[in-house]
């Protein structure tokens, strides 16, 4: 079609009459449907799906089921902060607070052009120069494998 705009083909966009079952979602789809007269979204982002509700300003959405819906009285304010895999904290209400559990079980990568793992900076495993690692200790490298 002219004029259509980008087309994303690893991209999934489905309308529903109706809301459907979070494991009827897949990997990388964004569904959307009207529930109670307000648009919803789901997306499904690494195993997990976040839910989006667009209300027409001044309004309120209101919750009648054992979901978590954010109230959209028209302002930015966050009325909700709900803590993730290797995440603790968070709530409904007052003054929130979000930490980094210290077993993080779920991260699979780590990239970073100039990443440096290690004990401090004298001892440490040094990916900052592509296609190499260096191994260091007293702040020089004794292997280095490229």
């Amino acid at each position: 079609m002219p004029n259509a705009g980008k087309h994303n083909v690893n991209t999934i966009d489905s309308f529903f009459k109706n809301r459907p079952s979070h494991a009827n979602i897949r990997e990388g789809e964004t569904v959307s449907f009207l529930e109670k007269g307000n648009l919803v979204k789901l997306e499904k982002r690494n195993g997990v799906v976040y839910e989006t509700s667009f209300v027409e300003h001044g309004k309120k959405l209101t919750s009648s089921d054992s979901q978590t819906i954010i109230n959209t009285s028209g302002t930015s304010d966050i009325d909700a902060v709900i803590a993730g895999t290797g995440l603790d904290g968070g709530g409904l209400s007052g003054s929130l607070t979000l930490t980094v559990a210290a077993a993080q079980t779920s991260i699979t990568s780590i990239y970073a052009t100039d990443l440096i793992i290690g004990e401090d900076s004298q001892t440490a495993i040094d990916f900052g120069t592509a296609n190499e690692i260096d191994f260091k200790i007293n702040n020089s490298a004794e292997l280095t494998l490229d």
